[in-house]
């Protein structure tokens, strides 16, 4: 995997006006680490904002070009395809969507949705498929495995921060450092245990979203190392 200074990506994403140009900055960037935090992120602004056309034709083309298999955030992806093509009049694409988002993102996925921001479009849109996807099972409801949690990890991180991640799974907290200390991740476990020391008794406590809505908590350094460094041990035990 190549690096890649985020500037030069978003410059490029700036300059895109065909899906001649999208198709060459899909070539260009395929094989840079952490490109799905990016691009998927400045659609979806785009798309909630200043410019829906482009945002959703960057949306496009990562599903159209394959370029999927480099984006954690399909969830993401699949919603904004299903809305798309649902209020333009393609209803049975869009079902296509939903259902992916039920069968192959992940058990939890309406738990996904509202933490993504984009429950109240599931919501709106779930009745057209209810009859052909499985109920969707709270995190609470079932034994994550050693690889949910590491993988949980993954994605909350890639798609929210650390932030997120300790606000919505912080009850996973403890459990996931030990996996990772007997994974041998040693950046991971260095990471883990400098965000326990920011909390106090070194303990991360569970009304942790309180606690970092009401302080000073930053965890924007360890974000941006997690992205740079970190990610990589995940690759190394698949």
């Amino acid at each position: 995997m190549k690096f890649v200074d985020v500037n030069d990506i978003i410059r490029n994403l700036n300059n895109i006006t065909s899906e001649k140009e999208l198709s060459n900055f899909f070539k260009k960037y395929r094989k840079v680490q952490c490109i799905d935090i990016t691009v998927v992120n400045y659609a979806e602004e785009l798309i909630k904002g200043s410019n829906y056309e482009k945002g959703v034709m960057i949306i496009k083309g990562i599903y159209e070009t394959k370029y999927l298999e480099y984006i954690s955030d399909d969830i993401t992806v699949y919603i904004i395809l299903a809305q798309y093509y649902i209020e333009n009049g393609d209803t049975e694409k869009g079902k296509k969507f939903l259902i992916k988002i039920a069968n192959e993102t992940t058990d939890n996925y309406e738990e996904s949705l509202e933490f993504r921001g984009w429950l109240d479009t599931w919501n709106k849109y779930k009745h057209l498929v209810k009859d052909e996807i499985p109920a969707p099972i709270c995190s609470n409801d079932k034994e994550l495995s050693d690889e949910d949690l590491l993988e949980l990890l993954l994605k909350e991180v890639h798609s929210g921060g650390y932030d997120a991640y300790l606000s919505y799974n912080g009850q996973y907290f403890e459990r996931t450092l030990k996996i990772a200390e007997t994974k041998k991740m040693n950046a991971l476990v260095e990471q883990l245990q400098r965000i326990k020391s920011k909390f106090p008794n070194n303990t991360v406590p569970n009304n942790v979203i309180d606690i970092i809505e009401n302080s000073q908590l930053s965890f924007n350094d360890e974000d941006e190392l997690f992205y740079s460094t970190v990610c990589f041990e995940f690759d190394k035990i698949k």
